[in-house]
């Protein structure tokens, strides 16, 4: 019976415009399985799926190699096609109130129809001041993942951004620190993304600059690059002390190595805080398990995406789904998870189900005893 008392045991994949990535962790956050396949050009565009059917032939050859063959599957979405935004909401509210506060602040300034929007929120309360972080995705969006996986044999049960996926791996440690604000800086090849997290670890916003090009090599960078990519950040450590009056204290810079060597290079000459290279936590081990291309830290995303269903990492998720009902239910617009909220996962009751289970078996096992041993022996 001890698999009532794990985690759940989900691959994760991420897809990007130069590769799809999956990985399995075990109980024990062991890699059991982690690659990275190069995908033709022109498969992954402007962030999106531009044709499901090649990825879904190349994720069914992935899963082959994993045994037993999952049934299930966490996809990882680009933080460039989520809407973010922070709205003020009252004290006091109950979840049906807090929802109803978000909608109609977010029908005002959100370029699409709230129906065609899957979206959760992170609630942040400090004092009698209390913001609420929403996230979005279209639903379209979601179904082309929905649509891939299920190609690939495969049952698609949660949506994770890659924000939230990086900062289960970066922002876990194995000692203990002092708490920072800290922006996870992540530097791509031609997109770069800056998400910042508080001292509590809660997502709270994110940045995106994309299409940043100049002429570069494979040796060096170039310097309209780094110079755009510094003054982002600049720009939004500025912005989060305005906007949530917390100063980023820590930056941890994960992408492109050569990118991220000549960022963090001037950074370090350049802004007074905490300045270092993303690595894996110690708690992942086996990295001997990972094929394919890429140093180990660039599998960070989709190792966070195996995390999203670990129990310890509850108050780092978002979820967009809800169990399908019927074909044409898909999912429900509006699932809180705060950081503060009970969290909606069955394994509690699983744990009582089987205390349940233990307490009734010890009581037949006592009665069997007594009628078949015990009481003939008093009878004699």
């Amino acid at each position: 019976m001890s698999f009532l008392f794990h985690k759940k045991l989900v691959p994760a994949i991420n897809i990007s415009s130069k590769n799809i990535r999956i990985a399995l962790l075990s109980n024990k956050n062991e890699i059991q399985y982690a690659v990275s396949v190069q995908l033709p050009e022109g498969v992954f565009k402007n962030s999106r799926i531009n044709n499901p059917a090649i990825i879904s032939e190349t994720l069914t050859q992935l899963i082959k190699n994993i045994i037993p063959k999952p049934k299930e599957v966490v996809c990882i979405i680009p933080d460039s096609q989520c809407f973010t935004y922070v709205f003020k909401v009252p004290l006091g509210l109950n979840e049906e109130e807090t929802r109803s506060s978000i909608l109609t602040q977010s029908k005002k300034i959100i370029p699409a129809n709230q129906d065609d929007i899957c979206w959760d929120y992170i609630d942040l309360v400090e004092g009698d001041s209390r913001k609420c972080v929403y996230v979005g995705v279209l639903r379209e969006i979601i179904e082309v993942y929905r649509s891939v996986t299920k190609q690939s044999g495969l049952t698609l049960i949660g949506v994770d951004i890659e924000a939230l996926a990086l900062g289960r791996i970066f922002l876990s440690t194995d000692k203990n620190e002092t708490p920072h604000n800290t922006m996870i800086a992540h530097i791509g090849k031609n997109m770069i993304t800056l998400d910042v997290f508080d001292s509590e670890k809660r997502f709270i916003y994110s940045d995106i600059i994309p299409e940043v090009s100049s002429q570069e090599t494979d040796t060096t960078i170039g310097s309209v690059v780094t110079n755009v990519i510094i003054t982002e950040i600049k720009n939004t450590i500025e912005y989060t002390k305005k906007t949530f009056d917390k100063e980023v204290t820590s930056i941890i810079l994960t992408g492109e190595p050569i990118r991220v060597s000549r960022v963090e290079e001037i950074l370090r000459g350049d802004i007074g805080i905490s300045i270092q290279q993303g690595s894996l936590p110690n708690f992942i081990s086996q990295l001997n398990m990972i094929t394919g291309e890429g140093v180990p830290v660039m599998y960070a995303s989709v190792l966070g995406g195996a995390l999203y269903f670990n129990e310890a990492n509850n108050n780092k998720r978002l979820e967009f789904l809800q169990e399908e009902k019927g074909k044409k239910e898909t999912q429900n617009n509006i699932i809180q998870v705060p950081h503060t909220a009970e969290i909606k996962d069955n394994s509690k009751i699983k744990k009582i189900i089987a205390y349940i289970f233990i307490v009734l078996t010890f009581i037949i096992l006592g009665f069997v005893v007594y009628m078949y041993v015990i009481n003939p022996l008093l009878l004699n």
